[in-house]
């Protein structure tokens, strides 16, 4: 049973980074920061026009 062990442990190293990635996208998202306007901050400055 050892061959699951490097499986399972890729597949949690996987999702932990994607977690860690939806957390950055969801915050970048939420407070758009005017010094990178390649996030979203584009159409926001579309909409204040």
């Amino acid at each position: 049973m050892t061959n699951i062990d490097p499986i399972a442990s890729h597949l949690i190293a996987a999702g932990v980074g994607a977690l860690v990635m939806a957390c950055v996208i969801a915050l970048l998202i939420r407070e758009p920061r005017p010094s990178r306007p390649n996030y979203g901050t584009i159409d926001l400055r579309k909409e204040d026009k």
